[in-house]
């Protein structure tokens, strides 16, 4: 029964593990369907080259002044080789994603394990209870034949 009740416990665990695990990867797949969308359009925006080289200056002229700091310095590089910081936040968003999918899987096929590993358990709890019962069974015939044979033999020496 405690081996039943074990394995009982692992299956919901298991269970849970795989729902968490189908939330994961469906938000990994909205999230990698909007680093697709974001890389369509920063496709579609034509950043010319010239442009990029005065803004890039002027920000290094701006830091050498220091009207800027390095942070915002960096930002326009950033943003001047063609980094696009949009595509950017949703590429880490998804791959925030893909790592809980990942770690959700794995938690699954720990559970997945634990699972098999009780119902092996129990399947040999019942195997032992199974084997004990019969035992029992055996014990309790040959007392009962053991028990009229005493009688048996009692009448036969009253009978004398």
């Amino acid at each position: 029964v405690e081996a039943r009740s074990a394995a009982l416990a692992a299956r919901r665990a298991r269970d849970e593990a795989w729902t968490a695990q189908e939330r994961a990867a469906k938000g990994y797949h909205l999230a990698w369907q909007e680093v697709l969308a974001a890389r369509e359009t920063a496709g579609a925006v034509d950043v010319t080259g010239g442009r990029d080289r005065t803004v890039t200056r002027a920000a290094l002229s701006a830091y050498r002044r220091g009207d800027i700091s390095i942070d915002e310095l960096r930002r326009v590089w950033s943003g001047a080789d063609g980094a696009d910081p949009v595509l950017a936040d949703r590429e880490r968003a998804a791959e925030r994603w893909r790592m809980r999918e990942l770690g959700a899987r794995r938690v699954h096929d720990r559970a997945n394990l634990a699972l098999r590993r009780a119902d092996e358990a129990a399947g040999i709890a019942e195997c032992a209870a199974r084997a004990l019962l019969d035992e029992a069974v055996v014990a309790a015939t040959e007392a009962h034949e053991a028990m009229l044979a005493v009688e048996w033999r009692a009448s036969r020496s009253r009978l004398r």
